[in-house]
């Protein structure tokens, strides 16, 4: 049996700037990252970076970008 679950936990920093957002994550797919946190916060897709950090290894789980979503959601908060 070979488990596809994730070896560690999601996690991202986000800085949510009035001009600007910053994500760092370990996602398997930082351009999808990228827009869903700009559809989140109503900007666009141009005012957000992800920079890609290596994180935890998986087969699936770590392709969501939630912890991404939830990072840049409390930044601006």
């Amino acid at each position: 049996f070979q488990s596809h679950a994730s070896m560690g936990g999601a996690c991202a920093l986000a800085d949510v700037r009035a001009d600007e957002v910053t994500i760092w994550t370990a996602t398997q797919k930082p351009h999808f990252a990228r827009d869903g946190v700009a559809a989140l916060l109503g900007r666009p897709p141009s005012q957000v970076r992800a920079i890609w950090m290596r994180g935890p290894g998986s087969y699936g789980r770590n392709d969501a970008g939630d912890a991404a979503l939830e990072a840049a959601f409390l930044s601006r908060e």
